[in-house]
């Protein structure tokens, strides 16, 4: 990057890693992290709880027939936590 830089004039700043509870943080050490099922770890070096964002969609109506209607979310192509066994 620093050579890109220098070669089409804009400046570099390179940061120090962050290390949070002794792990290193970087997108990729979340998401292993993730796919192993450990959000609890996820969550210290994101900061926040792990989050999705879906939008609403159809069932089979179900929830509503049996009186306890429930939200359907579309489906999520992205990562999801693996299940970790308790």
């Amino acid at each position: 990057m620093r050579a890109f830089g220098a070669a089409l004039g804009f400046a570099v700043q390179v940061h120090e890693p962050v290390h949070v509870h002794g792990l290193e943080v970087s997108s990729s050490a979340i998401r292993a992290l993730l796919a192993q099922g450990d959000v609890r770890r996820a969550r210290w070096m994101l900061g926040r709880p792990f989050t999705l964002q879906s939008t609403q969609a159809r069932g089979r109506g179900i929830g509503t027939r049996l009186l306890v209607p429930t939200v359907n979310l579309a489906q999520y192509r992205e990562m999801l936590p693996a299940l970790a066994c308790m």
